[in-house]
């Protein structure tokens, strides 16, 4: 583990261009009931609450500072992606369609949409798309549901499932049931800690299969070109990571959320190089020991940006040891990025 609060102090990324996605404007009460729910061990929210107003910012990094040089409201955008000359954008409950011009030109809505956290595109075109308020992973014309390959029952011993005949079963069985139907949830889904796996992200595995990360656990897992079974490939992670990318010259990212780190890994999942950022000054006070590094993300040539909830945008120079804070407003609470020309 590499500790890099010691780096040199310099303008790491400055001179690029970022879209930030910023999921609500109250970090300072996500950050306090982020602490609540870190001090009694629970995951996620026990009950609803509203969809946030985010934003969508083009943000520029020059000078040691991050300039804003425009934004638009969405709601609750948490990951964005180029597709074609435009880019693809989720929302609580939609995919999003951008022109270059970051002008809505079109979106996607499906009955099993529900917090939806990221999507992925594969070389001809097909996206994956990770909907945790339903513990599912969709495609065009596949859907794949934790609950049915082995996430089941909840921490609560809550058998979930969307099927009246499987329902009919479990309770005949003495089980516990929650049968759901999506018509009754909105575009939340099932409050975080009603579901059993919480997937944060699916990426293409480039056999037809995907992998996906299970929040809950701490872990990813691996599912065949025959979207059947998932495999645990990766484990330990701590709670709720993000951040599962293929890196462009091989190998996956995987960020450590409540652990301030990340990882570089090799195709084998066997960890290459790690990183943590839990020493790093200019953390909010108010966060204690507590670490949220929501994304860690490649800018290629050993630099990385980093996006965290205690101390805002933390851009690493991992060859020449370098790092730079850049501030961002206190009450944004970011979630990704993606760095364009």
């Amino acid at each position: 583990m590499i500790d890099v609060s010691g780096f040199t102090s310099a303008p790491v990324l400055d001179g690029t261009r970022w879209l930030v996605t910023v999921k609500s404007l109250d970090q300072v009460e996500r950050r306090r009931s982020m602490l609540d729910r870190q001090r009694t061990g629970q995951v996620g929210r026990l009950a609803p609450r509203p969809v946030a107003d985010g934003l969508l910012v083009d943000l520029h990094l020059r000078g040691g500072e991050a300039v804003v040089a425009g934004s638009q409201p969405f709601r609750e955008p948490r990951h964005i992606v180029k597709d074609g000359l435009g880019y693809l954008l989720t929302e609580c409950g939609r995919v999003v369609h951008l022109n270059r011009d970051l002008a809505e030109i079109g979106s996607t809505r499906g009955g099993w949409f529900a917090f939806l956290h990221t999507v992925d595109i594969d070389e001809e075109g097909r996206r994956l798309i990770a909907s945790a308020g339903y513990d599912c992973v969709i495609s065009r014309d596949q859907a794949w549901s934790a609950w049915e390959h082995g996430f089941n029952p909840t921490s609560a011993g809550v058998w979930l499932t969307d099927d009246e005949t499987v329902a009919a079963g479990l309770e005949w069985g003495g089980m516990d049931v929650l049968l759901v139907d999506p018509s009754e949830y909105g575009e939340q889904g099932l409050v975080t800690s009603g579901r059993t796996a919480h997937i944060s992200c699916a990426v293409w595995s480039g056999d037809g299969g995907f992998l996906f990360i299970a929040g809950k656990e701490g872990a990813v897992y691996r599912v065949g070109p025959e979207w059947g079974r998932a495999d645990r490939v990766l484990s330990d992670l701590g709670r709720l990571p993000h951040g599962l990318r293929r890196l462009p010259d091989g190998g996956w990212t995987v960020t450590l959320t409540t652990r301030g780190e990340w990882r570089v890994m090799d195709d084998d999942f066997e960890t290459i190089e790690e990183w943590s950022v839990a020493d790093v000054s200019g953390k909010h006070p108010a966060a204690g020991d507590a670490e949220w590094v929501q994304q860690a993300i490649p800018a290629g040539g050993g630099r990385w940006l980093l996006l965290d909830a205690n101390r805002g945008l933390i851009a690493v120079d991992v060859v020449r040891e370098t790092i730079c804070r850049y501030s961002v407003p206190a009450e944004w609470c970011l979630q990704d990025a993606l760095m364009v020309d």
